[in-house]
């Protein structure tokens, strides 16, 4: 059987749509003023893409024959110590099964080097990983969408005031 892991953002098809629209523009823009637009990554971007691979081969080390995650979403926040590790991890609630939570909350502790976040002051950020555990692509698109129907109604809820940084690819 093969496994899909993936890190993923809640709206994830939104900010692909987003771009997609965006080029477009950009590329109309520059062709009638014959300038050439070039766009490198922010370093919140860079950070997250390395951080969420990071975490990707993290999870995918931390399989085994004995543990089977199925399919789920896993959404786990969590802040940085001082030496820059994953602490106060809480699962949000109804998330995953124990042994997706066991193998997240494992990869998460091996991440290093989370305070290296471009941010003023790391220690007081809120991380958020949604993670996706799926036997096949066609389960990992369901999951995928009810990912994001979860991340609609978090956000549209007023309980959790917390602004996350997100993990994702």
């Amino acid at each position: 059987m093969t496994r899909h892991i993936n890190i993923s953002t809640g709206s994830l098809h939104a900010i692909a749509l987003a771009m997609l629209l965006a080029l477009p523009t950009a590329a109309s823009a520059a062709s009638d003023q014959n300038d050439i637009v070039v766009r490198s990554q922010s370093p919140m971007e860079e950070w997250t893409s390395q951080t969420s691979a990071e975490l990707n081969r993290a999870l995918s080390q931390g399989l085994n024959a004995r543990e089977e995650p199925n399919n789920a979403i896993v959404q786990v926040t969590f802040t940085v110590d001082g030496d820059g590790r994953a602490e106060e991890l809480e699962f949000l609630k109804g998330n995953g099964n124990r042994q997706a939570r066991d193998i997240t909350r494992r990869a998460i502790r091996r991440l290093k080097n989370l305070d290296q976040v471009p941010v003023a002051n790391a220690r007081d950020a809120q991380f958020l990983a949604n993670i996706i555990f799926a036997s096949n692509e066609r389960v990992h698109t369901e999951l995928a969408s009810r990912l994001e129907r979860m991340e609609t109604a978090r956000l549209a809820s007023r309980q959790r005031e917390a602004t996350y940084i997100a993990l994702g690819y």
